[in-house]
């Protein structure tokens, strides 16, 4: 009987290990340019044509290697930073000579042009089955690597390569990738003979960040966290600057750029309300662990990891997002508007409430808005503006308090400080007031009152809807939400306290929708299906767009505003505030260049 079982030949095994390390041309690059920065240089050159399909070089002024060292380098597993089993443990290289070089030139026509301080210029390269090493052309200490025409002993490989423009922006992100955590290296990237990065060695990773994306300069937010041997530091971006994509999401372990969705999802989670739907925050997060701590040879190119504590290391990249954004948009918003405005509510004494008609503003726990103004208030209001400005002198302040908030299109109140326009969105607004009462006091006493409604409504739901609502039916009762099966019938029996009871329906029905989006524990304190549906309840109990608001019920909620913790933006994740300045509009009008 003939054997079925056989060796494989030491160039097949080669071929086959090259598989799991290069799969496209930016596959060489990274184990190229590592390689590069293991060797301790400070500046790397990497130049690639047709998409570096036929062509890719990576030069730098490393350490270099001398000749045994050099042939090594193309001897499948051999590595310099590898001993004992040990040492897998304990990997603080990013993947030094010959681990990669070895595959790579198996699938490739590899070159090595290398030199120490005190040796002489080396060149190593295959030809057939053996390794040549002899004397190379003058050069600075260093080593270039150059690989051509990929894949070319493997044509089934290489037929499944994408076009020379696809397989150039894998290399650009994958050089972004590199480039950006390692600052103190200067970076050259050429692409078919044409410069497009010439990036010299700073001392910072925002001016580096600053030097690959100009446009984020000064809407970065700086984040830190450093604590018994784990330290998370880098920036997020401005809320105003969230994209429709996640081209500009970062995340480096020790400096290894990794694919982590624990991480990527606590950066979520702790932009919170800030993130629209569909909207993805721009971030560039390292995190610096021991190295016992993290498992970097989960994947074979090292693009993926394990943490020991995942849980541990949610908790602290999320709080570190949160506290970070919390505080500079604090900051913000109290810069955006005048102190002296902030100042005139305690000259501005609030109006009994007098007939007040059947409108949104009631004193619930929810809505601390201003009272309804009774007919007689809003015409004294106005003779007090029409005396005001016929004898401006007598009461200056008096009037220019008045002119400094305004209602337009009943939607929006605007504001005047200095040279800038403020534009406040009004439901936005009251949205963030009332969600972050609604979540303290959930928060304090796990429930939220409710109110009974006169008629029950039925609720137009699924079967699948109505088990979801089974499924949840405690969390609902403490959200303020009762409800009775009757039959094929789902009735709904009570709401939150301050929700409008026409639309009671409707939000039962966002309610739901959110639930369905996630089926983890929605009771935890920080998770964000909670907040979602404490957020449609805020939107269901404020300020509707195109409600008449007076200048007091204006300031009152603009008042309000100031003191919530994430003024920024509404529980949804819109801005809040709108800014012109006076330069703009004199540019619109021609009145300045």
């Amino acid at each position: 009987m003939t054997n079925t079982i056989k060796l494989l030949s030491p160039d097949l095994i080669n071929k086959i290990a090259a598989g799991e390390v290069v799969e496209r041309p930016a596959s060489i690059v990274k184990e190229l340019i590592e390689n590069s920065i293991d060797a301790g240089s400070d500046k790397i050159i990497l130049k690639v044509e047709n998409g570096g399909i036929n062509y890719i070089e990576v030069i730098d002024n490393g350490t270099g290697m001398n000749e045994q060292d050099a042939k090594l380098a193309l001897v499948q597993h051999a590595t310099s930073k590898i001993d004992s089993i040990d040492d897998l443990k304990n990997i603080f290289t990013l993947g030094f000579r010959g681990e990669a070089l070895a595959s790579i030139s198996s699938v490739s026509n590899l070159i090595i042009h290398t030199k120490t301080s005190e040796g002489k210029p080396i060149l190593a390269f295959n030809k057939g089955d053996r390794i040549i090493t002899e004397h190379g052309p003058a050069r600075n200490q260093g080593t270039s690597v150059i690989v051509e025409n990929i894949f070319d002993k493997i044509p089934a490989r290489r037929k499944f390569l994408k076009s020379d423009i696809t397989e150039y922006k894998n290399i650009l992100n994958t050089f972004l990738k590199i480039a950006i955590p390692h600052y103190m290296i200067g970076f050259e990237l050429h692409n078919n003979s044409k410069v497009v990065y010439s990036i010299p060695k700073v001392d910072s990773l925002e001016k580096r960040i600053v030097q690959f994306y100009p446009n984020l300069k000064d809407r970065l937010i700086r984040i830190l966290f450093d604590d018994k041997g784990l330290q998370i530091s880098g920036f997020i971006g401005h809320p105003e600057i969230n994209r429709k994509d996640s081209n500009i999401q970062y995340i480096f372990v020790n400096k290894r750029s990794v694919t982590d969705p624990i991480i990527a999802k606590a950066v979520k989670s702790g932009f919170g309300t800030n993130l629209m739907h569909n909207q993805y925050p721009i971030y560039f997060i390292n995190i610096n662990i021991n190295e016992d701590k993290v498992d970097v040879n989960v994947h074979p190119r090292k693009s993926e990891i394990r943490f020991d504590n995942s849980k541990e290391i949610f908790r602290v990249v999320h709080n570190s997002v949160r506290n970070a954004l919390e505080k500079h948009l604090q900051q913000e918003t109290t810069e955006k508007f005048p102190k002296e405005t902030v100042g005139l509510y305690n000259n501005s004494s609030p109006r009994k409430e007098k007939g007040q008609t059947g409108e949104h503003y009631k004193n619930n726990d929810f809505s601390n808005q201003a009272p309804r103004l009774n007919t007689q208030t809003s015409i004294d209001f106005t003779r007090n503006i029409l005396t005001s400005s016929s004898n401006i002198s007598q009461e200056p302040e008096s009037f220019e308090i008045e002119r400094e908030v305004l209602q337009i299109f009943n939607t929006y109140i605007v504001i005047q400080k200095g040279d800038d326009v403020q534009f406040i969105d009004q439901h936005a607004a009251d949205e963030r007031i009332n969600f972050e009462k609604i979540e303290k006091r959930f928060k304090e006493q796990k429930s939220l009152p409710s109110q009974k409604l006169l008629i029950p409504e039925v609720l137009n739901i699924s079967k699948t809807e109505q088990i979801l609502l089974i499924e949840n039916k405690d969390l609902l009762s403490k959200l303020g939400f009762e409800f009775k099966n009757r039959g094929n019938k789902t009735e709904l029996t009570s709401i939150p306290e301050g929700v409008y009871s026409n639309n009671s329906n409707k939000i039962f029905t966002e309610i739901l929708a959110s639930l369905d989006e996630s089926s983890d524990t929605i009771n935890k304190e920080e998770n964000p299906i909670l907040k979602k549906l404490i957020a449609t309840i805020a939107c269901h109990s404020s300020i509707r767009a195109g409600q008449k608001l007076d200048s007091y019920q204006a300031k009152e909620l603009f008042k309000q505003l100031l003191k919530c913790s994430q003024p920024y933006s509404c529980p949804h994740g819109r801005p809040i505030i709108w800014i012109i300045n006076k330069s703009d509009l004199e540019k619109n009008f021609k009145r300045k260049q």
